[in-house]
């Protein structure tokens, strides 16, 4: 069965910790936003927990089209909880930026692409959901230490099936510290660039 084509995306409400429920999609949807994100789900316990499931995957008319924004670092849970998802999304979006405490004792987020041997488990992730699902695979990344390692990591994540990819455009820093000042636009630009280029 095909993929399912890309949904608008040119005004995009990003996942927010605290602010990516319903009633805030619904409300930045009246004012213009074509596509939104529900907040971070953890996926195992998305799969095993019923009444966790529901609440984060809330839903009404109106709040489509809706991406599933999931962390976690198994491929065979995610596709497990992307499949329990994919009825009620257009797509489902792997979280590779949170740099929060959570993320960095949970090994997922930022922290699960600090290495070759993390970046190598997110393209297995990506390669599952991406052949298993209807719906396109999204990822959401910062930036690594080095731009060629942020390009390379960029390319591979493409040809692992990454269909749509967000840039957060700052390093991961620490778990105590995760600011380090202004966005680095020009990186992202250069990611841009990459993508356009090998397109």
């Amino acid at each position: 069965t095909p993929v399912r084509p890309l949904p608008p995306h040119r005004l995009v409400l990003a996942p927010m910790v605290g602010a990516s429920e319903l009633p805030f999609r619904l409300l930045s949807r009246k004012y213009g936003a074509d596509l939104c994100y529900t907040p971070m789900i953890y996926s195992a316990r998305f799969v095993e927990d019923d009444a966790y499931r529901q609440a984060e995957l809330r839903t009404a008319p109106g709040d489509a089209p809706l991406v599933a924004h999931f962390c976690g670092n198994c491929p065979a849970t995610l596709l497990k909880a992307a499949r329990l998802a994919e009825p009620h999304v257009c797509a489902v979006d792997l979280n590779l930026g949170c740099p929060q405490r959570v993320a960095h004792s949970g090994n997922f987020g930022s922290y699960l692409c600090a290495t070759a041997e993390g970046r190598a488990t997110v393209l297995s992730i990506v390669r599952t959901l991406s052949s298993h699902l209807r719906v396109p695979v999204f990822c959401k990344i910062r930036l690594l230490d080095e731009l060629d390692e942020t390009l390379s990591f960029v390319r591979q994540l493409r040809d692992a099936g990454c269909a749509l990819l967000a840039v957060h455009g700052r390093y991961r820093g620490s778990a105590t510290r995760r600011r380090d000042g202004p966005a680095h636009l020009e990186q992202v630009a250069a990611v841009v660039a990459e993508v356009k280029r090998e397109a």
